[in-house]
């Protein structure tokens, strides 16, 4: 790597209460019949409508992925020798030998005490039901400690950190858990973005005795300054290269430890990188170190600056297709000196350094290259597309999930659409289905575990030329929260290069499902069970489907019929 000198210049959607088993029929609306283990599908008859049959909740892991803070407070706790940062958004309370940050009902609990030291009560005890799954690692005073999330029926409990309940940093231990000890246990589901924020305040803590008491990086006159050579990239899997050129706007030269900077290579997560406001998780190495050496120095002239290049590809996944955002991070463990007597021979000479960074925009779209001749994908290969998918979406998953995938036939949507639909039949994402196209992957609706789709419907809705893909698919309420059942609609527009879903801003709390009347019109309809012959029979139509255009967006509408029956009518839930 070569250095060089440069001049500077849903509504709501939870729980389990149909289970749909999709085989297309008829008009594109899925019909379905009950699974047995071990035994084989039952037959669906040749009919508008489909089967439905009770199914059970399964398991579903929540990712555990570190995002940016707002602005916030530096605590420091002198006597235990650590320094951290928080959000205004959470407040923090000091305790006899720990710290307790509450964000609403949830509580971030940090113990900590001497190694030698006694004391009556240490940390929490006791732990709910459930089950603790490995939910990823998180950097804890330069130390990679585990995090693993208590789970029961499906929902997030708690998170705890560390080995065996404990964490040891030189001659402290800590014991740190997220938990919410206010709403009742079996309605807790810890938010990501609560987990998220907590990792990355525990990513924060800074040892104050390795860092000379250091509590706060000073300014250092060094400004990074990223360019992107290919702004617009077609297709992920290619280099994204980024030209970093560190610029010294003081008066006096300086020397920079490369640690944490792209002078060494990637050494750790040294660039904040988000895709449509979602933080791109580090999958790069992390270097063990030993004291530095002045050949671990980058020497930086006065009004002038050094510049490398980095692939960024290396260590953030920039597969999917979206708008990406990247600035570098201050190293918190560096050193700044004046001159080569000042460069730092010890690790308790390091601190962290700030410097500047511009934040540079990157936009990922679908590459036009092979797309002339469709391919159409086995569940095998489609499989490996829908798991990547996942494991994008989940960054606590740390490898691909064992599923298993059926395709659900329909040849409009081969032949229109040069697309697949798959569904999982097995594995925590179990009768999830995803709408695949090239290598392009997107989720239809939500199965959380049970029901899923119910119907699907492919229709030139808007006229313009290039059919829709149009689904609904049911989501249920927990018990106390509301109606059992609630069915939603969605369109994917294939002619998007990200295949873009739109869900339109309803609900009816009950079953329905799509059918194609002619080739540009759909209608929604209540439909029941038929258990006899299982299947679903058509009964009051609800209304029929529009797409709108406002502005450059368009909005997918169920224009509901204003003669429905009272009762019909109070099963509706749509923004007026």
């Amino acid at each position: 790597m070569k250095t060089k000198k440069i001049p500077i210049n849903l509504y709501l959607a939870l729980a389990l209460v149909f289970l749909i088993l999709p085989m297309l029929v008829g008009c594109g609306t899925i019909s379905a019949g009950a699974v047995q283990p071990e035994q084989e599908n039952l037959g669906a008859a040749e009919t508008e409508s489909g089967g439905i049959d009770l199914g059970e909740i399964g398991t579903i892991e929540v990712g555990v992925e570190p995002t940016p803070l707002p602005e916030g407070i530096t605590y420091t706790n002198e006597t235990y020798e650590f320094a951290f940062e928080y959000p205004e958004t959470w407040t923090l309370t000091e305790e006899d030998h720990g710290v307790v940050l509450q964000q609403g009902p949830n509580r971030l609990a940090i113990n900590f005490r001497w190694a030698d030291e006694q004391i009556d009560r240490f940390g929490r005890t006791g732990m709910g039901a459930g089950d603790l799954i490995y939910a990823g690692k998180v950097n804890f005073m330069n130390q990679v400690i585990p995090a693993e999330a208590l789970f029961f029926e499906r929902k997030s409990k708690a998170v705890f950190y560390g080995e065996s309940g404990k964490v040891e940093i030189g001659d402290r231990v800590f014991t740190i858990a997220l938990e919410d000890l206010e709403t009742d246990y079996l309605e807790i589901d810890l938010p990501e973005g609560v987990i998220a924020e907590a990792n990355t305040i525990l990513g924060s803590f800074r040892d104050l005795a390795a860092t000379g008491g250091e509590t706060s990086a000073a300014p250092s006159g060094l400004e990074a300054h990223l360019i992107v050579q290919s702004p617009v990239q077609q297709g992920g899997g290619e280099p994204i290269v980024v030209n970093f050129l560190l610029e010294n706007h003081g008066q006096e030269a300086v020397y920079l430890l490369k640690w944490f900077t792209p002078f060494e290579g990637f050494g750790g997560d040294i660039f904040k990188v988000t895709r449509d406001s979602v933080i791109i998780p580090y999958q790069g190495p992390q270097v063990s170190r030993t004291a530095p050496t002045p050949e671990s120095y980058v020497y930086v002239e006065p009004g002038q600056g050094v510049a490398v290049e980095v692939n960024l590809a290396e260590a953030y996944d920039f597969s999917q297709i979206g708008t990406y955002t990247i600035e570098f991070r201050s190293p918190r463990i560096s050193h700044l000196a004046r001159s080569e007597a000042e460069m730092a021979t010890t690790m308790d000479d390091l601190g962290p350094v700030e410097i500047l960074s511009n934040e540079v925009t990157l936009e990922v779209v679908a590459s036009t290259a092979g797309m002339g001749e469709p391919v159409r994908r086995t569940a095998e290969e489609a499989g490996e597309l829908i798991s990547a998918q996942l494991l994008a979406q989940k960054p606590g998953l740390m490898e691909a999930p064992p599923l298993a995938f059926e395709e659900l036939p329909d040849e409009r949507i081969w032949e229109e659409l040069q697309g697949q639909v798959f569904r999982v039949t097995e594995g925590i994402f179990k009768n999830e289905s995803f709408f695949l196209r090239h290598d392009r992957v997107v989720q239809l609706g939500e199965a959380l575990g049970g029901q899923g789709l119910t119907s699907l419907v492919v229709s030139d809705l808007d006229q313009d030329g290039q059919a829709e893909l149009l689904f609904s698919y049911i989501a249920g309420l927990g018990p106390g929260i509301g109606p059992g059942t609630q069915t939603r609609v969605g369109m994917v527009e294939p002619d998007s290069g990200a295949l873009r879903v739109i869900e339109a801003d309803m609900a009816y709390l009950g079953v329905a499902a799509l059918r194609l009347e002619e080739p540009t019109v759909v209608s929604l309809n209540v439909v029941e069970a038929v258990e006899a012959i299982k299947v679903l029979r058509f009964l009051d139509k609800l209304g029929y489907l529009s797409i709108e255009n406002q502005g450059s967006d368009e909005t997918l509408m169920v224009n509901f019929d204003p003669n429905l029956p009272p009762e019909i009518k109070r099963n509706i839930l749509a923004e007026q």
